[in-house]
């Protein structure tokens, strides 16, 4: 049977790093799910996706239906024949409703019995013609955590659509929604690359994406962003602090990644490490560079979406940018230190917790009562006054400035600020380490009793 290849493009704004990977999933299952409903066994399918497109591949697929042969059940033969045999009325009218001579009509048993039968040969529809109504509705079943309309049929996706390339065998599979028109036309990088781009294949598209400027491979990208990051770290004298996370979150941010070093002032390395690395991290995407000591140089790598920033304007601008931010933490740092942890128990009165559970400060007394039966169970009674120490003081960061602007150092901030105020470590490491793992890659908390 003659085969050929399916290839969609969904050109969309920017969609958020933490989606993309899911939709191309949802894409590819689509595809497959619903080629398959229709009688059109299919080959392995290939998902790639840039922050600005979705692509879908799949190179086996008929290029017709197989033909279907149907069993279509009519009447019970005792009233589809008289006595002599001859057909009845019920049976003609059966026949001809299906465009058969009565001469065609079988007796098949059934578990209610005899009935007539007759079997009919539909022959299979072309792919190209099912691929128009099919591609629409699969787009249509991708789904996100959130998403937007913005044209008159209120079809709704993650960002705007802007092109769709949908081509079988190299021709065009012609629909339209969203008021965007399936056609052969893609769009390169959106300051690299051209605006309208012939592509006639799956390999004439990702070539011709490539020369401009659009690496649709999330692989490649994750190859050549973690390659540049390890030259970038030993350039400076340090190693790259692994952030798996982050490293994810770029490459899906990036249609053409390359990274470029800066640095920031030597002062603000008095902040704590934790501090800084958050910073650089959840506001800039910027990785961190430790020494030989594991301690934190003044230096950042960022992954810009250019391959180049020849003149260094890009870096001056991301160290101005940076130095801004550290400002920013060196400010609240300061700022919130001036009010001791524990005078802010309060305070916290007034920041719900949960509807039916009240405030955080209730629930810190929930925690509080409690202890008296944890610390026996430890066999550390010795350890109760400690405890109700950090309990009280555990929640007492969520009022703090450098939380409101930084909410990934809740816990670890109460923890820094409680250990610069002279709380004893089994105290202040509660108050660290409280929210440890946060997943299930993540670090446990330390062993420190004994």
């Amino acid at each position: 049977m003659e085969k050929s290849e399916l290839v969609v493009e969904l050109g969309v704004e920017e969609i958020p790093a933490s989606m993309l990977e899911d939709a191309a999933r949802q894409l590819g299952e689509f595809l497959v799910e619903s080629l398959k409903a229709q009688r059109l066994p299919v080959g392995e399918v290939e998902r790639l996706y840039t922050p600005r497109r979705i692509i879908a591949a799949i190179r086996d697929i008929p290029v017709r239906q197989d033909d279907l042969v149907e069993s279509i059940v009519g009447p019970p033969k005792s009233v589809a024949y008289d006595a002599a045999g001859v057909p009845t009325r019920a049976a003609l009218a059966f026949a001809q409703k299906n465009g058969v001579h009565a001469s065609q009509l079988k007796i098949v048993q059934t578990p209610k019995g005899e009935y007539l039968s007759i079997e009919r040969k539909v022959r299979g529809e072309k792919t190209h013609k099912i691929l128009e109504t099919l591609l629409p509705s699969v787009i249509g079943k991708i789904q996100f955590p959130k998403t937007m309309h913005w044209s008159a049929d209120n079809f709704r996706f993650v960002r705007p659509l802007r092109w769709i390339v949908a081509l079988f065998g190299g021709a065009r599979v012609r629909f339209k929604i969203a008021d965007i028109a399936s056609s052969h036309f893609t769009v390169g990088h959106r300051f690299l690359g051209k605006p309208r781009i012939v592509v006639s294949s799956f390999d004439s598209l990702k070539q011709k994406l490539r020369e401009n400027s659009v690496l649709v491979d999330p692989q490649e990208r994750l190859a050549r962003i973690s390659s540049e990051l390890e030259r970038e770290a030993l350039a400076c004298g340090g190693r790259l602090l692994d952030d798996p996370e982050l490293l994810k979150t770029v490459v899906n941010l990036n249609e053409m990644p390359s990274v470029i070093r800066g640095s920031f002032e030597q002062r603000f390395l008095s902040l704590p490490q934790e501090i800084l690395i958050t910073v650089m991290r959840e506001h800039q995407k910027y990785f961190s560079v430790l020494n030989d000591k594991q301690e934190l140089l003044p230096v950042f790598l960022a992954v810009v979406n250019l391959q180049s920033d020849a003149k260094g304007n890009i870096r001056t601008g991301h160290e101005r940018v940076l130095r801004a931010r550290l400002a920013d933490a060196a400010f609240f740092w300061d700022t919130d230190r001036k009010i001791p942890l524990g005078n802010r128990e309060s305070s916290l009165k007034n920041v719900l917790f949960q509807e039916k559970l009240g405030s955080y400060y209730d629930k810190t007394q929930r925690l509080l009562a409690l202890l008296p039966k944890v610390a026996p169970v430890l066999g550390r009674p010795d350890l109760l006054a400690d405890l109700e120490s950090a309990a009280c003081l555990c929640k007492c960061d969520l009022i703090t400035e450098m939380v409101k602007e930084f909410t990934d150092l809740q816990g670890v901030v109460g923890g820094l600020y409680a250990r610069a105020e002279g709380y004893p470590e089994p105290v202040w490491r509660a108050i660290y380490e409280q929210y440890c793992p946060k997943s299930s890659n993540a670090p446990s908390p330390v062993r420190w009793i004994t």
